[in-house]
């Protein structure tokens, strides 16, 4: 994932320049940090389940615990 994130940002540096780029990162850090002061940190545990459970049943008529992992973690990160 770090080499990922290094290539990406390698070629948005070439595509765009320096000053953009972080101008753009710094911007979307500070949109990120006011979201996460407005919303409640807190997780609804079965809430989550069930809507994880939702989705993996709508994608996969068959799924195996991987499938729901992966459902979950998706889910975390938002």
């Amino acid at each position: 994932m770090k080499q990922l994130l290094a290539r990406w940002r390698a070629s948005a540096l070439l595509r765009f320049g320096k000053r953009m780029v972080d101008g753009l990162l710094q911007r979307c850090r500070a949109a990120g940090a006011a979201i996460r002061a407005r919303v409640d940190p807190h997780v609804d545990a079965v809430l989550a389940a069930v809507d994880v459970a939702a989705v993996v049943f709508t994608v996969r008529r068959k799924f195996a615990r991987r499938h729901v992992l992966a459902e979950a973690r998706r889910q975390l990160l938002e």
